[in-house]
């Protein structure tokens, strides 16, 4: 694994966690034992696969678009103006 691709990549994508699950499934494809998928950019014989899907992302050729949680409701255990009893919040859960 190539530091300087990790640190260029991370300051790509923004997020530790979002290159880490980038990353991830990119080489789970590279290795795959049905057909790998081929890689996108050009690359040695002696490159990793890690190393091709960091240098994907670098040329833009892996995507991503986060999805935000602002239209989901979530639920505070501590928010009690629910009418209901926790009961029938359970049984509905």
């Amino acid at each position: 694994m190539n530091a300087i691709l990790v640190q260029q990549a991370l300051e790509r994508v923004g997020s530790p966690e979002t290159l880490v699950t980038l990353v991830g499934k990119r080489v789970r494809q590279l290795t795959a034992n049905r057909p790998p998928a081929r890689p996108l950019v050009e690359h040695g014989p002696t490159e990793s696969a890690m190393d091709i899907a960091l240098r994907e992302i670098l040329e833009d050729k892996i995507t991503f678009e986060l999805v935000h949680l602002d239209d989901h409701v979530l639920i505070d255990d501590d928010y009690d103006d629910d009418p209901r009893s926790d009961e029938d919040v359970a049984q509905v859960a």
